[in-house]
């Protein structure tokens, strides 16, 4: 496997596995696809990074602009307490539209915009 040592060795690495004079000038598009699909699909420890938000009224968490997914989400508390994923409908289901109160124990991430860049962690707490 050839070593890619800069963006022009790359580039000149694909050329040479295509064999293909004609597609030499769509080589960069082609890298931007590869990387555009790489971002999307790829998920690895590295990548992952650590939120902290201070609740100070209501139980509504804005999420980080460059937000992709959630792994997990707990309360920073003694001890931390951590919080069930439910899906929007299990969520408001649970909910019933009441205003509860007690300790969290639920979540639920809804989204604004097709492109997760417009969220909001909404938390949902036990009824006492």
């Amino acid at each position: 496997m050839p070593a890619f040592t800069s963006y022009d060795n790359l580039k000149t690495n694909i050329a040479d596995y295509l064999a293909r004079t004609d597609l030499t000038d769509k080589i960069p598009m082609f890298i931007s696809l590869a990387e555009k699909r790489l971002n999307r699909d790829l998920r690895l420890r590295q990548t992952l990074q650590q939120s902290t938000y201070s609740m100070d009224s209501g139980f509504v968490v804005p999420t980080p602009a460059d937000f992709l997914e959630m792994q997990d989400i707990h309360l920073d508390a003694n001890p931390i307490i951590p919080l069930t994923f439910q899906t929007v409908s299990q969520f408001y289901r649970r909910n019933g539209g009441s205003n509860a109160q007690g300790q969290p124990i639920n979540y639920t991430l809804v989204c604004t915009t097709r492109y997760h860049n417009q969220c909001q962690i909404l938390i949902l707490l036990t009824n006492t």
